[in-house]
């Protein structure tokens, strides 16, 4: 590669700013805790009630007054007056008084006057009475009121994605709906006259089209609406309609195929055709960096390489981030580590290199297990893939045991 062309090249950290200051989402709905997780949330979420709303007591047991037992022991045994039962769900109906108790059930609410519960087992009981030999202290076995979340807590912020643990602290606040931003919709155009759709004969020199099952799936993990309109040819015209038919329906359009210089890479002219501004043509990683970003009426045209593990590191690397940014996340790229290789990269790295692989834990020490086939187009190479390794430029081959930097997905 001329010098010339390595500039047409442009940084991955230019190319998200490039994209991230076309990302402002804006429009939001609400929904029921129950039905929000995996949203983004579009308002700091604060309590206004306290969870627990009374003190309950956390155990099977007896509610008494600590202060009664204090002399408590096997010579000086102390005996209380059961008053009530309390079950979860009850009122008390008694204070506990000086010499009193009440037998009290997990999750029943704390009586007037008691400040302990002691376990059953700790103590012997009749239907009448309890004797206990042992001082309880106040405060033991009691969940106070607001033990969970206090009136005003602020539990998760605007643009965190809903967790199932953030969804039920919704509903054990009382939330009935939650303002999360909408989903983006992303359209995808299958570009190439070679590919077939699953059930469809495959002649000589065909190939299924796999890269829309693939993308789509890391899509609406990451929070997206996905739709295709099928396999188009390759003809500019042919996509350069296509294009304009998925901008009017959707908030993002990905394409697949057809970057690249060659006789029948048309999604660039298509891009131009409908009056797409070009944001960037290759970004500075390999393989998964030839691929197209433009913009038309506000909106991104994101085009990828037509080999499905290419595709997916572009994916991986730009195309998330910004998806995720769309989706009003404030967490946008994968986090970054450290990791010791488990096995050798053999061949040098003259670009800089994304690496399939492995992620494996060993001492505390993060480890990366390179995967075996790291072909273009080898969808097995995306199999348990859950990291992937970033080499820098100009990097001769690695051995193993040497640290690399690396993605989780």
């Amino acid at each position: 590669m001329t010098e010339g062309k390595k500039k047409l090249r442009i940084s991955r950290e230019d190319a998200l700013a490039a994209l991230f200051a076309l990302a402002a989402p804006e429009e939001t709905e609400t929904v029921p805790p129950e039905e929000s997780c995996g949203r983004v949330l579009a308002e700091d979420l604060i309590s206004t009630e306290a969870v627990p709303p009374f003190s309950k007591s956390p155990l099977d047991g007896f509610a008494l007054r600590g202060e009664d037992t204090s002399e408590a022991g096997t010579e000086n045994p102390v005996v209380l007056r059961i008053t009530e039962e309390i079950a979860a769900g009850q009122t008390p109906q008694k204070p506990v008084l000086k010499g009193q108790t009440a037998k009290i059930l997990t999750g029943a609410p704390i009586p007037e006057g008691a400040n302990a519960v002691v376990r059953f087992e700790e103590t012997d009981f009749t239907e009448e009475t309890v004797t206990i030999t042992n001082p309880i202290n106040p405060n033991t076995n009691i969940v106070p009121a607001g033990d969970d979340l206090q009136p005003g807590q602020r539990f998760a912020r605007r643009g965190e994605v809903v967790t199932p643990p953030v969804a039920g602290m919704m509903a054990a606040a009382g939330m009935e709906t939650v303002r999360v931003f909408r989903k983006p919709r992303v359209t995808v155009i299958s570009t190439g006259r070679e590919l077939t759709g699953p059930g469809e004969p495959l002649a000589c020199g065909m190939i299924r089209n796999s890269s829309y099952a693939l993308l789509k799936g890391y899509m609406e993990q990451a929070g997206a609406e996905v739709g295709t309109l099928g396999i188009v040819g390759d003809d500019p015209d042919v996509i350069a309609e296509a294009m304009q038919r998925a901008l009017a329906s959707s908030d993002m359009v990905v394409t697949t195929g057809g970057v690249s210089v060659g006789d029948y890479d048309y999604v660039l002219a298509a891009s131009e055709k409908i009056g797409a501004r070009r944001l960037f043509w290759k970004v500075r990683f390999r393989p998964g960096g030839t691929m197209l970003a433009a913009e038309k009426d506000g909106k991104v045209i994101l085009g990828f390489s037509g080999n499905p593990a290419s595709a997916s590191l572009g994916l991986h690397i730009i195309g998330l981030p910004f998806l995720r940014a769309l989706c009003g996340q404030e967490k946008r790229s994968p986090v970054r580590v450290k990791a010791r290789l488990l096995t050798p990269i053999e061949k040098d790295s003259p670009y800089g290199r994304l690496v399939r692989g492995r992620m494996e834990l060993e001492d505390g020490e993060v480890r990366f297990r390179c995967m075996d086939h790291q072909g273009n187009g080898a969808l097995t190479s995306l199999l348990g893939c859950d990291m992937i390794a970033d080499i820098p430029p100009h990097t001769p081959p690695l051995p193993e045991g040497a640290v690399i930097d690396a993605y989780i997905l």
